[in-house]
């Protein structure tokens, strides 16, 4: 059935309406086409209605995940304000549960990061480098080498070593 906006509804309350009456996850696509009576509503179409339950959710009176719609595609879906408890369980305000959805979490890297400003061990690393494979090949270069072949080889190696060894 399709609900009508209240003639002093906001639009923010009547979309979390008709998201918390709908009860699941539903994209703004779908919540639009499905659950909105376009003649009594102030809202002019899906974009506007995602726009006002993404601030909606914003404010904690929705909540939102990544999801496909009814026609299989990747959307932002919107659902009832839940509470997630330590199992993963999210508890919504009616007492339905949804168990084991997955949690996520986002990793927290600094804005527009230079590489320069990342450790060259950190850089290996995220390659599959391992310290151990570093340090054998920088002790083939600078044991098995004669210094001539270093020196063309690998320039500023034989600096590095002798400040690294306290030698100048």
């Amino acid at each position: 059935m399709r609900k009508k906006q209240g003639q002093k509804q906001g639009k923010r309350a009547f979309v979390v309406d008709i998201i918390t009456a709908h009860g699941d996850y539903i994209s703004a696509e779908d919540a639009w086409n499905q659950l909105v009576d376009k003649r009594a509503t102030t809202l002019k179409d899906a974009n506007e209605l995602g726009t006002t339950a993404s601030s909606a959710e914003g404010d904690g009176k929705l909540s939102k995940r990544r999801g496909v719609n009814s026609e299989g595609k990747s959307r932002m879906l919107y659902g009832p304000p839940g509470i997630k408890v330590a199992d993963g369980t999210t508890v919504y305000a009616d007492g339905r549960t949804s168990v084991n959805e997955p949690t996520v979490v986002e990793a927290v890297w600094p804005v527009n990061p230079a590489v320069a400003d990342i450790p060259l061990g950190r850089l290996l690393e995220y390659l599959g480098t391992d310290m151990d494979d570093v340090m054998s090949v920088i002790r083939d270069a600078v044991y098995d080498r004669p210094l001539a072949k270093l020196r063309t080889e690998y320039p500023g190696l034989e600096d590095i070593v002798k400040r690294v060894a306290g030698v100048e």
